[in-house]
C-alpha cells in the first residue's frame, strides 16, 4: 500500500514530465506553423491540448491530496500493568441468565441463553 507522500511525489514527478512534454509539443507546433505544415501544427496543438487537460488533473489531484483531513490518531496502547490494575479495583459481576423460551423443568438449562 502506497502512503500519500509516495503518492505526493509520484504525482510531482508527473507533472515535471508532462510540463516537459508540454513545452516540447508546444515547440514543434510553433515551428510546423512556421514551416506551413498546418496539419501537423493542428494535430500537435490538438496533443498540448490534450497535454494541458492532463497536467490540470494532476494538479488537481495534488491540491486534493494536500489539501485533505489527516486520518485521526492512533489509540494509545493499554498496557498490561493498567489492564490489570483495573479489573482488581472493579469487582466482576457474575453473568446474569436469561430466560429464552419454553418451561425450564422441560428444558432444563437450554431455556436460558448462553
Amino acid at each position: 500500500m502506497s502512503t500519500p507522500t509516495d503518492v505526493k511525489e509520484e504525482l510531482q514527478e508527473q507533472a515535471e514530465e508532462t510540463q516537459a512534454e508540454l513545452s516540447d509539443v508546444k515547440a514543434d507546433a510553433r515551428e510546423a506553423r512556421q514551416a506551413g505544415d498546418t496539419a501537423r501544427a493542428t494535430a500537435l496543438e490538438a496533443r498540448v491540448d490534450s497535454l494541458a487537460t492532463d497536467l490540470s488533473e494532476i494538479k488537481s489531484a495534488l491540491t486534493k491530496l494536500v489539501e485533505r483531513p489527516f486520518a485521526p490518531a492512533p489509540q494509545p496502547v493499554v498496557k498490561a500493568e493498567e489492564s490489570v490494575e483495573k479489573s482488581e479495583s472493579e469487582p466482576t459481576k457474575p453473568k446474569e441468565r436469561v430466560h429464552r423460551f419454553g418451561s425450564k423443568r422441560w428444558f432444563g438449562d437450554r431455556a436460558f441463553e448462553d
